[in-house]
């Protein structure tokens, strides 16, 4: 029997592969917190999600959703090929993308196939929290190569009924039909791709108080710093493009880079 550990995003994908584990490691590199979802054996899905990546990049960047095209067609070809009653090791960090990869996965495996989860978060704090100090982690990702080592014997089996709920929370995303993902009171959920948008407006507030014009890279890069959860640059960019379409802000420059355009707030909102 075959184990195989099983991570989602391109930074852990490499961390994973400077590890040398003696298993092997499957990667989806594509943020699942946004984007249509659907049949995870679909090469329909993954067609899908390019599309809306080339919709989402301001400019689409084709070495990137080649990329994207060969991991799904990676990650497509393990779940359709491995063997029933291999083990699977599946690392999930407490954020949208992470999560919802775990849910996915889980809805396509065999119901044989012996399961355990690391919830990075938990093994994180249990293996390197102390009494004076606590560390948060947004996404596996960010772990550095001599921590991430020891979070590998913090497996947990995973049970019928945890897998039940993980099964039936991946179908009600799905059947859905939303397109940006949040964490809410532990739980992956569905939400309207504004959602960041009030989150986005008060950041530039309080910029645009300090500093006018606002570079968008600036403004994404305060969104990243302070919200609590992980969040896309690509994401937060278009959310950006889209308050603009909407007269929220007023713009100059070109909206193919975030590094190439300054954003103000009708001066009223200030």
């Amino acid at each position: 029997m075959q184990k195989t550990h099983v991570v989602f995003g391109q930074s852990i994908q490499a961390a994973m592969q400077l590890l040398a584990l003696p298993d092997p490691v499957v990667a989806l590199a594509d943020d699942l917190s946004s984007g249509p979802l659907g049949d995870m054996l679909s090469q329909e899905t993954g067609e899908d999600r390019v599309q809306w990546w080339t919709q989402v990049l301001a400019p689409p960047d084709p070495r990137y959703l080649e990329r994207l095209k060969r991991s799904w067609h990676q990650f497509r070809t393990w779940l359709q090929s491995r063997s029933a009653d291999d083990a699977v090791v599946i690392w999930a960090a407490e954020n949208p993308a992470e999560m919802t990869g775990y849910l996915g996965v889980i809805a396509y495996l065999p119901a044989t196939a012996p399961v355990s989860v690391i919830n990075v978060n938990q093994a994180y704090a249990r293996v390197y929290n102390t009494a004076d100090v606590q560390y948060f982690i947004k996404y596996t990702g960010e772990i550095v190569l001599d921590k991430l080592a020891a979070l590998q014997d913090h497996a947990i089996p995973l049970s019928q009924s945890a897998r039940a709920d993980a099964i039936a929370r991946w179908h009600r995303l799905v059947d859905s039909r939303g397109y940006l993902r949040h964490i809410t009171n532990g739980h992956v959920e569905t939400v309207g791709v504004d959602y960041w948008d009030p989150f986005i407006i008060e950041q530039a507030h309080g910029l645009l108080r300090r500093q006018q014009p606002l570079s968008a890279v600036r403004l994404v890069g305060e969104c990243l710093g302070r919200h609590p959860q992980i969040m896309n640059d690509a994401l937060i960019f278009w959310r950006i493009r889209c308050l603009i379409e909407s007269g929220t802000f007023t713009v100059n420059g070109s909206l193919d880079s975030m590094r190439n355009c300054s954003i103000w707030l009708p001066s009223e909102s200030l």
